[in-house]
């Protein structure tokens, strides 16, 4: 499973960097789906979920208060409270806004009006996925550090190739050595995984998303010949590379995992109807004739995710030092004050 922060334009990436993460499409699949016009669903995650926002508005730099002075309390339903202090902030801002080679290369000399707010909001995600990390016994592991470190470094990389830096690799190492906002934005990255990964293996697989391949034939016939050829034990994948006419015969008629509400009505009702591993069919859609069988359901842990850190926050109490912003309990992300 890969994933990626939900980026954006390369040089604002660092500072508008989604809450949220993604899986890349593993496949094309056949238009099954409810108007798609191509022969072939889009197995495409959404990308989504919930998302802190940058700003435009230049709010009371938080390197004007004291370090100990608590710039953001947080209390959860069940009664417990968190804080996030000044100086947690300020470790991160100020050495950024310091860094005169990152500003001027990343940031075009322009340090991004809001950084303090951006950071802030993301402060208020980083406890919610702990106090949820914590209630699952999850952390991030090596691996998930590693792989937030090499997809962030890589996305780096990109930005300053557009730069015009000679060595964007090399530059790109030393920058995440020396800014501490890289590091912070990897270990963000690297909850998430933890949190979707811990997420899923919890959950109950029966309640995941279903899987389901097809095969489609033109004729009512040709059906049933397919579901006699698997009632004596021929392989269903290798079925649908010889006798499927839609785009994903060659991959086995893979159609990907998710709710069988995105199908054509005629589709839905038999992936509904089917028990796992049994082979449906033949019935027929307007592309022609067909035989499924449901191979397995897949919970998605980015989704479980999503829905806890949402969930868990629009039912918290966020309170925002007032020289510094307030919170937006709808966006769910800290507003500059002034703004």
């Amino acid at each position: 499973m890969r994933y990626r922060l939900l980026a954006v334009l390369v040089l604002s990436f660092f500072v508008v960097a989604s809450c949220g993460v993604s899986r890349d499409a593993d496949e094309a699949t056949d238009s099954l789906v409810v108007n798609s016009d191509e022969e072939g669903s889009d197995d495409d995650d959404d990308e989504s979920e919930t998302s802190t926002t940058s700003t435009t508005a230049t709010p009371a730099p938080t390197s004007t208060v004291a370090a100990d002075e608590v710039a953001v309390t947080i209390e959860f339903e069940d009664g417990t409270v968190v804080e996030t202090l000044h100086g947690q902030v300020n470790d991160i801002v100020i050495p950024t806004q310091d860094h005169a080679d990152f500003t001027n290369t990343v940031f075009q000399g322009q340090f991004p009006p809001g950084f303090d707010v951006e950071i802030l909001s993301r402060s208020v995600f980083v406890q919610m996925m702990d106090k949820e990390l914590d209630k699952i016994g999850a952390s991030p592991s090596d691996a998930d550090r590693d792989e937030a470190m090499v997809f962030l470094l890589g996305q780096l990389e990109g930005a300053l190739a557009q730069s015009g830096v000679v060595d964007p690799a090399a530059e790109g190492e030393r920058f995440y050595e020396e800014v501490p906002y890289l590091p912070f934005l990897a270990d963000f990255q690297a909850r998430q995984i933890a949190l979707a990964n811990g997420l899923a293996a919890a959950a109950d697989p029966d309640e995941g998303s279903p899987c389901v391949s097809h095969i489609l034939v033109e004729t009512e016939a040709e059906g049933d010949d397919l579901q006699a050829q698997l009632a004596d034990g021929a392989d269903f994948a290798e079925l649908a590379q010889e006798f499927s006419t839609g785009p994903t015969g060659p991959n086995g008629g893979e159609l990907g995992c998710g709710p069988a509400d995105q199908y054509v009505p005629e589709f839905a009702a038999a992936m509904t109807d089917a028990g796992l591993g049994e082979f449906v069919g033949p019935f027929q859609t307007s592309f022609g004739w067909h035989v499924l069988v449901v191979d397995r359901f897949e919970v998605d842990g980015e989704l479980l995710a999503n829905e806890v850190i949402t969930n868990g926050l629009t039912a918290a109490t966020v309170t925002v030092d007032e020289r510094v912003g307030s919170w937006d309990s709808a966006a769910l992300t800290v507003i500059p004050a002034g703004s």
